[in-house]
């Protein structure tokens, strides 16, 4: 940068009138244009200055961009525990209510792809789409876990909300009891585990939409 101030000022004092284009080639420029040489001067180190700082700034903020290590975050929103005090406890519900209609679907593919009849090599995509439809089951359990445990024991499940120590008692037996269930559908194939679980986010359910 000082080496082309210090050219550009040679220039400018052997003409009164001067264009100055700067980083053009980056697709950043600046023209100056006037028939004062201390005017011009001023004019030039400024734009000069300003591209420099733009291309600078550019560039910085291309190698942040770059840099950024992407972090998976989780599917299940919980919102923040700033706490910044916006719930929308019905759309939590309806999302447990997703994950374990999901649940059931993941059991009934996996159950049929165990016990169908097709012979090697064909055994192999049932495998690899049994596999799958696992990843997918845990995945929803995992968010029902989260989502009772982050959104609602830590944020909505408060003493001072229920009449009594034994209603509040009543409230934390029935969130661990779905994140049981979510848990038990996790080690099985068993419908019946997901009866269970369905069972509990109704009786969850009523407690947030009353």
């Amino acid at each position: 940068t000082t080496m082309m101030l210090s050219r550009l000022q040679n220039t400018l004092r052997q003409s009164n009138k001067v264009t100055i284009r700067t980083a053009a080639a980056r697709g950043l420029h600046t023209t100056a244009t006037t028939t004062s040489s201390s005017t011009t001067t001023t004019l030039a180190l400024v734009a000069l200055t300003t591209s420099a700082a733009t291309y600078y700034y550019t560039t910085l903020q291309e190698e942040k961009k770059n840099s950024i290590v992407l972090i998976k975050t989780p599917t299940t929103s919980c919102h923040c525990q700033v706490p910044c005090g916006i719930f929308n406890d019905p759309i939590r519900i309806a999302t447990l209510s997703e994950h374990a209609t999901t649940i059931r679907k993941a059991m009934v593919q996996i159950t049929t792809l165990a016990n169908s009849p097709l012979l090697p090599p064909t055994n192999v995509y049932n495998y690899h789409q049994a596999t799958r439809w696992i990843a997918v089951k845990e995945e929803a359990a995992s968010d029902i876990i989260t989502l009772v445990s982050e959104y609602m024991l830590c944020q909505r499940v408060k003493r001072e909300l229920f009449d009594s120590q034994e209603a509040y008692y009543e409230a934390l037996e029935l969130h661990h009891v779905v994140m049981q269930s979510a848990m038990k559908v996790k080690q099985s194939v068993d419908l019946e585990a997901v009866d269970v679980l369905e069972k509990g986010i109704e009786k969850l359910g009523k407690m947030y939409t009353k």
